[in-house]
């Protein structure tokens, strides 16, 4: 049960992230991406960014990720 409440991250050298348990997308720009998750927010920031997969809370965005930030 705690699997199914837990975000789970890949990431892939700084081209690549896989978020599973993307509750829905509060901001999204080519330069920063701004994710609802379970508890808080996923904040990416970097360049030509593209949401190339987006289902059952399962989401990936490709592009030049500068910096990743977990908050509120």
């Amino acid at each position: 049960k705690s699997l199914l409440n837990s975000t789970h991250t890949e990431i892939f050298g700084s081209e690549k992230i896989n978020i599973d348990g993307c509750m829905g997308v509060y901001e999204y720009r080519d330069t920063y991406i701004k994710l609802k998750l379970k508890k808080g927010a996923l904040i990416l920031t970097g360049s030509g960014f593209d949401i190339v997969y987006y289902e059952n809370r399962l989401i990936t965005v490709r592009g030049k990720i500068s910096s990743l930030e977990f908050g509120g």
